[in-house]
């Protein structure tokens, strides 16, 4: 699947299609692990083991109060 990079202020970012959103399990404030191999130059992507936890801690204290 290709990208753009875009600039978004003064850094720049690849916009996430839903698809890929879905096919890591992620969603709009969860943390990604970014990692970019020295020897090919790829760029891998994971969600971080943490992934969207403080969003979802905030959400129950929010149903709690």
């Amino acid at each position: 699947m290709k990208r753009k990079l875009m600039r978004i202020g003064n850094s720049f970012g690849v916009i996430f299609t839903k698809e890929m959103l879905d096919k890591l399990d992620a969603e709009c404030g969860d943390t990604l692990d970014v990692e970019i191999s020295e020897r090919t130059g790829e760029v891998i992507i994971r969600k971080s083991p943490t992934g969207g936890n403080q969003k979802r801690f905030h959400e129950l204290g929010k149903a709690s109060i």
